[in-house]
Order: structure tokens, then C-alpha cells, then sequence
């Protein structure tokens, strides 16, 4: 028996396969480096995170693009908090009625550009 747990690593004084975070913390002791995984993934949650930061608290404003269809206008103001409570083509324009907790909004929004080219005084 003695045998066999002198040949096991971690009898050795080495990190084994069975204990990866060991080892992970080996190597970061012995490099001074993160292993590139890890880096690889803070980077994209750092590069996302502001995205839906944004998207949540993004304020709407004349030349704010929105989508050049209907369906555009209404997943952009769906994904920025809004309820579409009517959104219809009047006068070539589109014209979309939205609510976000007491705030009620109304915007013209150009299907050649998608941006918005009015805002409503709802």
C-alpha cells in the first residue's frame, strides 16, 4: 500500500489532475500569470456588461436610430424597457406609442434612416 501512494502526484508534492484549481494556483504562483482562458473570459464580460447597461438606460432622442420597419422599432423600445402600446405608418413616418413605468412616449421615427425624427409632447 505504501507503495502505491508514493507514486500518486500529489504524494510527490505535485498538483494533481483531480485538484485543477490547485494547479491553476500553482501556475499562477510560478508564472505570475493568469492562464489565457480565464483572461479571455473576464475580457468578455467586461466588453458585455456595459452593453446592457446601456441598453437598459438608454434615453431616446431626436436622431436616435430605432429600425427602418415596425417590427425594428418595436424590439428596440421593447429592449430598452418600453411597452409598445400602438406603433402604426402615418404620414410616411412611423409612429410608435410607448409607456416605461410612469413615462408615456411617442416618437416619429423615418423608415429610410431608422433614426427619430420627432418626439411627441405625450
Amino acid at each position: 500500500m505504501t507503495a502505491w501512494l508514493s507514486r500518486r502526484p500529489m504524494a510527490q508534492g505535485k498538483a494533481s489532475g483531480f485538484f485543477p484549481l490547485k494547479a491553476q494556483a500553482q501556475r499562477r504562483a510560478d508564472t505570475g500569470k493568469e492562464p489565457p482562458m480565464r483572461k479571455l473570459t473576464l475580457a468578455a464580460i467586461l466588453a458585455a456588461v456595459p452593453l446592457f447597461a446601456l441598453a437598459e438606460g438608454e434615453a431616446i432622442a431626436v436622431d436616435t436610430e430605432l429600425g427602418m420597419t415596425e417590427e425594428a422599432v418595436t424590439t428596440a423600445l421593447t429592449g430598452m424597457g418600453y411597452e409598445v402600446r400602438k406603433i402604426e405608418m402615418e404620414d410616411g413616418m412611423i409612429e410608435a406609442y410607448a409607456v416605461k413605468g410612469d413615462e408615456m412616449l411617442e416618437v416619429y421615427v423615418s423608415p429610410e434612416t431608422g433614426k427619430v425624427t420627432k418626439m411627441g409632447e405625450d
